[in-house]
């Protein structure tokens, strides 16, 4: 099984500049890391992403936007295809936005029908 180590976020604005003012941000950059693993299948995967909210509601959330996780299909925010050899990749995702509040958000991690990591972040006034 696939295994993200590392998760970092940035705060973009509509210049893809860095920003920390929660007004000004557009876009969320996820810089991911998924470990080195011999022993599972090389080739092209789907990554999903479910970006969750301080309250809990999904981002993004849309009726197309499913797939499978233990024997059912679930929402998910994002999905970045990756072709992944067995060795270290370092990937990095986007998640446009035109308002977001401040707070706990959280970003899980799935591939081939597992959750393989969960980051929470937080967004500050």
């Amino acid at each position: 099984m696939l295994e993200v180590t590392s998760c970092t976020v940035t705060t973009l604005n509509k210049r893809d500049k860095k920003t920390r003012m929660t007004g000004q941000i557009r876009k969320l950059q996820f810089d991911f890391v998924i470990a080195k693993n011999i022993t599972c299948t090389p080739g092209l995967k789907n990554l999903y992403a479910r970006i969750t909210d301080p309250v809990g509601n999904l981002l993004g959330e849309n009726d197309e936007h499913l797939f499978p996780f233990e024997n059912q299909e679930i929402h998910y925010s994002l999905v970045q295809p990756i072709e992944y050899s067995g060795e270290n990749y370092n990937g990095t995702c986007y998640w446009p936005i035109e308002e977001i509040e401040h707070g706990f958000y959280t970003i899980d991690f799935f591939c081939d029908g597992n959750l393989i990591g969960s980051f929470p972040f937080q967004l500050k006034k």
